[in-house]
C-alpha cells in the first residue's frame, strides 16, 4: 500500500496536463490507493458542480480611472492635507482681527452718534429724547 498520496496533481491530471509518464504513475496510484481514488472523485464532482453554476455578473457597473493610480494615503494624512490648506499665517489672521475690530468700532460710534445731536450755540449736547423745548419744564432760552 502506497504511503505517499498524490492530492497535489489533482488539478494538474483533471486538466490533463500531467506528462505521459506522471500520468501513468498518477493512475496506477489512484488504482492502489483508495484514499486517493475517493478523493479524486470528490474534486471531480466539486469541478463539476462549480463549472455548473451560472456565470457571474458584476452586480454595478465598474469605471476605471484613466490617470495613474496613486499610493495610498491613510485617513489621517488626508484630513492633514486638507487642514494645511484651509489655515490662515499668523500676519493674515491678524489682518482679518484688525479689520473686524474696525468694523466694529465704526459702528459703535455711528450707533452713539445716532442717538446725541449737538447744539450749535455754546456746543453743550442735548438728548434728542428732550427735544429744544426742554420737556422736563426748563426752558433753555430763558
Amino acid at each position: 500500500m502506497p504511503t505517499d498520496h498524490v492530492e497535489q496533481l489533482f488539478s494538474a491530471a483533471f486538466d490533463e496536463e500531467l506528462s505521459a509518464g506522471e500520468a501513468e504513475r498518477f493512475h496506477q496510484h489512484l488504482a492502489a490507493c483508495a484514499v486517493c481514488r475517493e478523493a479524486f472523485d470528490r474534486f471531480r464532482a466539486t469541478v463539476a458542480a462549480v463549472r455548473g453554476l451560472p456565470q457571474a455578473r458584476m452586480p454595478l457597473p465598474v469605471h476605471l480611472p484613466s490617470a495613474e493610480p496613486q499610493g495610498e494615503r491613510s485617513r489621517i494624512a488626508a484630513i492633514r492635507g486638507r487642514l494645511s490648506r484651509v489655515r490662515l499665517s499668523p500676519g493674515g489672521a491678524t489682518v482679518i482681527a484688525a479689520v473686524a475690530a474696525a468694523v466694529i468700532v465704526v459702528f459703535a460710534l455711528n450707533h452713539q452718534q445716532s442717538t446725541i445731536t449737538t447744539t450749535h450755540g455754546g456746543g453743550a449736547f442735548v438728548p434728542e429724547a428732550q427735544g429744544a423745548s426742554g420737556s422736563n419744564g426748563c426752558n433753555p432760552t430763558a
